[in-house]
């Protein structure tokens, strides 16, 4: 079932330990993905950074779900760190063991984190 409701989206990504803000967020049924929202994806859920998580955590489905994300969102730099946080917390758990994938220039460690010590 495809939730209309922005806060439908945004919650299949949120973790427990942290909030979102769903006033960051268009309605799903007014976005169209562009090429720009999946280029910006696919190069960061594809960074060299990942490259441990191909083989568990395959990229492609994430890409595609980034993309509708990024499409409806308001603020696509805080967006985009809640999705890649959330690709990163899943591949950690998988790989068993943390990457260091921000930066200073992508996602700053004071934008909210999806790791195990929370927000």
């Amino acid at each position: 079932v495809v939730s209309t409701q922005s806060t439908g989206m945004v919650q299949e990504w949120k973790l427990p330990s942290c909030g979102f803000n769903a006033n960051l967020y268009r309605d799903p049924a007014l976005c169209l993905p562009s090429m720009e929202d999946y280029t910006k994806c696919r190069q960061a859920l594809t960074d060299v950074k990942f490259s441990f998580c191909v083989t568990e955590l395959p990229d492609i489905h994430f890409i595609e779900r980034c993309e509708k994300d990024l499409c409806c969102c308001e603020d696509d730099e805080e967006c985009m760190c809640e999705i890649v946080s959330a690709y990163a917390q899943m591949c950690e758990d998988a790989i068993g063991f943390f990457l260091y994938w921000r930066s200073v220039d992508f996602c700053p460690r004071n934008m909210c984190l999806f790791d195990n010590i929370g927000c």
